[in-house]
């Protein structure tokens, strides 16, 4: 759900499937303990909390699953480099240089 409303309307929150106001990524530092997957509620507005690193772990692993069910999949593979691929030096026109992993044309 998050990578889908991130993706395709820009926002974590407000999917018609996640019923939240807001998407609250917590940043564990220090002596922070870590907070995750749980809801906060107040005000008539309604959080999801969760740990940056876990979520972030949980998405690499799901794309890790996902690219080895359907990563030698004709269609995917007519597609992937329209959706990302690696730039060695960066987009000529935007940042140069520098390595980036980008959608769009170079």
């Amino acid at each position: 759900m998050l990578r889908g409303g991130v993706v395709h309307k820009g926002t974590a929150s407000s999917h018609p499937h996640l019923d939240a106001s807001h998407v609250v990524f917590w940043i564990p530092e220090g002596d922070r303990a870590s907070m995750h997957d749980f809801w906060l509620e107040g005000d008539g507005d309604r959080a999801l909390v969760l740990d940056v690193f876990k979520f972030v772990e949980a998405m690499k692993d799901a794309v890790y699953a996902w690219h080895k069910k359907h990563g030698t999949d004709a269609i995917v593979m007519s597609k992937v480099n329209e959706i990302m691929s690696v730039r060695p030096n960066g987009i000529r026109k935007l940042i140069g240089g520098a390595p980036v992993v980008a959608s769009g044309p170079d």
